[in-house]
């Protein structure tokens, strides 16, 4: 919908009336000339001249209809219609035509971008990046509490920038002011900042009654700009139609029945396997013969995450997928026939989830599969404890995908270790190396070398130096000189596979020790 303020500051010159515009800042997109209309409805907005003024002393309105009067200068308007507003000019029925028309052109083409955005898979980032360069100023997309999803075109000294700077989110008093309490959820704002000349336009995004954003825009002191009110309702139904899928309300009835489902498992309200069957039999989505729990967790501030956005994201990944949030988490049960060992993720789904979960600081971890339902809390918990030591652990800052398999073994060590120190007076675990391994890292530190990681993907890949050579990008004879150099000082051959084994956990020992304990071996 139009912006009665935007409309009426573009033919300020001409305004002849004395009607303040306090409480109202919209007119419908669709026009008609005011002449034989037997009701004035509030979806159309009317144009007229002085001949009109004799319809408007007997025609019926609707509550909310406006109408617009040109060549008025000098002339007195009747009273309107109960509940009927009228604006007039002087300015020619022809210059206040021209003007609605090039405002509705200019809505017009604002959709045809954001269209293409949408069209092109775009994120909610991009959808922004784009609203901000038409406004030529700040956008902002805040989740239902505040905190900042995404921004754009902040800079030189507005307002939201000096909000959001501090915590990246808008205080309790900014978000009273812009969205008083008694509002709807899906309502529209036009708030003069007091003091700075500036106006925010908002307009909270609502899907099947619950708000998901809060979408800002800010207007400088006297500025010409585009329709900022407009532009906010425009950018924001985009995000409504071509960014949240038509079937999310299927999935946020999914995700209701399945979170007390789950909440019921985690909180051992449902204990037993026949219990937990027929409650996951009631799912939306089929259970099938064995399972695997996938979780998601979030690292940065969890306020800021739009976590219906995610799961509609995620339902294109995995659309046969029971889905939920849960103690700030995104659970999801995949199921499936076939007994496997490996949960294959193709590159298609990687493509889809990767920029997702970077942009949202997102550490997924693939559980291992299991029958046995009445374990699948337990399954839940050590993919958290995956979560958080693989996020330590990981060779690359780009990974954010990890499976519960490949982190068992420190799994079993981080757990060891707090056995250890709950048992023992001493907290070092070196103790439960072999005593070449600390050597060997004390060696390093002193001759600057990295003979215990040579050792380490040595041992990995089965004593192997073509492989280990690969692994460490090292030439293979570099790597023959340095085993030999690791034999020598620690006098012993890797020839014993109890010996190997030994020594590689041990090598993972020291890696915990040094990466998730954070502690240096003295």
């Amino acid at each position: 919908m139009l912006s009665l303020h935007f409309l009426c500051r573009q033919l300020e010159a001409f305004w002849t009336g004395e009607m303040s515009l306090r409480g109202r800042d919209a007119c419908p997109q669709k026009v008609e000339l005011l002449e034989a209309q037997e009701v004035l409805r509030a979806d159309c907005l009317y144009l007229g001249d002085p001949r009109s003024l004799p319809l408007l002393e007997e025609i019926q309105a609707e509550r909310g209809a406006l109408v617009l009067l040109a060549e008025m200068e000098g002339r007195t308007c009747p009273v309107p219609p109960m509940g009927c507003a009228v604006l007039t000019f002087s300015c020619s029925l022809f210059r206040l035509y021209n003007t609605v028309a090039a405002d509705n052109a200019q809505t017009e083409r604002w959709g045809q971008e954001l269209h293409k955005i949408t069209e092109k898979a775009g994120y909610v980032h991009k959808l922004l990046r784009a609203a901000g360069e038409l406004a030529g100023g700040p956008a902002v997309l805040l989740d239902p509490k505040g905190q900042l999803i995404a921004a754009a075109g902040l800079g030189n000294g507005s307002y939201l920038e000096k909000q959001l700077s501090a915590s990246g989110a808008l205080s309790p008093e900014a978000l009273r002011q812009l969205f008083p309490a008694h509002m709807t959820p899906d309502c529209r704002v036009r708030v003069e900042v007091p003091g700075t000349g500036q106006t925010v336009y908002g307009r909270r995004v609502v899907q099947d009654g619950e708000m998901l954003w809060m979408l800002l825009m800010e207007e400088g002191p006297g500025a010409q700009g585009p329709d900022l009110r407009n532009l906010c309702d425009c950018t924001a139904d985009h995000l409504c139609t071509h960014l949240l899928p038509s079937e999310l309300s299927q999935r946020g009835h999914t995700t209701r029945a399945f979170r007390k489902c789950w909440e019921d498992i985690m909180e051992r309200r449902l204990i037993n396997r026949a219990e937990i069957q027929i409650a996951l039999g009631e799912m939306p989505f089929p259970v099938h013969r064995f399972y695997r729990v996938i979780v998601i967790s979030f690292r940065g501030k969890c306020a800021g995450v739009p976590y219906d956005y995610i799961l509609s994201r995620l339902q294109d990944v995995f659309p046969d997928a029971n889905m939920t949030i849960y103690q700030k988490d995104i659970i999801l049960l995949y199921g499936y026939e076939e007994r496997s060992f490996r949960f294959v993720l193709d590159d298609g789904a990687r493509q889809q989830l990767l920029p997702l979960l970077k942009r949202y600081d997102g550490i997924m971890c693939v559980g291992n599969g299991t029958h046995h339902v009445e374990s699948l809390g337990s399954m839940y918990l050590l993919g958290k404890r995956t979560i958080d030591l693989a996020y330590l652990l990981r060779e690359s800052r780009e990974e954010h995908v990890f499976f519960t398999e490949d982190y068992l073994i420190y799994t079993i060590i981080d757990l060891c270790v707090q056995r250890y120190l709950e048992e023992e007076l001493n907290e070092d675990i070196l103790y439960l190396t072999h005593p070449a391994v600390p050597a060997l890292t004390r060696y390093d530190r002193e001759h600057r070398t990295d003979l215990r990681d040579v050792l380490f993907y040595y041992l990995l890949n089965d004593c192997n130096l073509t492989a280990t050579a690969s692994a460490l990008y090292m030439h293979r004879n570099t790597v023959n000189n340095k085993v030999n150099q690791i034999k020598k000082l620690t006098r012993l051959e890797l020839d014993e596979p109890r010996l190997r084994q030994r020594l590689l956990l041990s090598c993972q020992i020291m890696r915990y020790y040094e990466i998730v304990m954070q502690r240096e071996m003295q």
